[in-house]
């Protein structure tokens, strides 16, 4: 009986274990998510997830005093609105297209 030398041996050795790995993969990806797998938890997570409903109101900045012209100090108009989105229970502080610029010393916005 011939015997292999070490050298010839290795390689068949890998060429089995891969063999064998590529025998065992399909069930091994089969399996079943682990319990504390946090994937597994995902699609009750997600079923729990509700978008927020924000009341049908706007409060355009513009009708609070912003005149979005780049000059005219804005931050009063903003706040107005906010706050008067906010006592409404809620809504959209709208900016329409312009630019609305704040105090020139942003520190001395409270």
């Amino acid at each position: 009986m011939r015997r292999l030398a070490r050298a010839s041996f290795a390689p068949l050795v890998a060429i089995a274990a891969l063999a064998l790995l590529a025998a065992l993969a399909p069930a091994l990806g089969a399996q079943a998510p682990a319990a504390d797998d946090p994937w597994a938890r995902l699609p009750a997570i997600l079923s729990r997830i509700v978008a927020p409903q924000f009341p049908a109101r706007d409060f355009v900045v513009t009708k609070f005093g912003a005149k979005g012209d780049g000059v005219k100090d804005a931050s009063a108009a903003f706040r107005k609105a906010i706050e008067a989105c906010q006592k409404a229970g809620g809504g959209r502080v709208v900016v329409p297209a312009g630019t609305f610029p704040p105090r020139a010393d942003p520190a001395a916005v409270t």
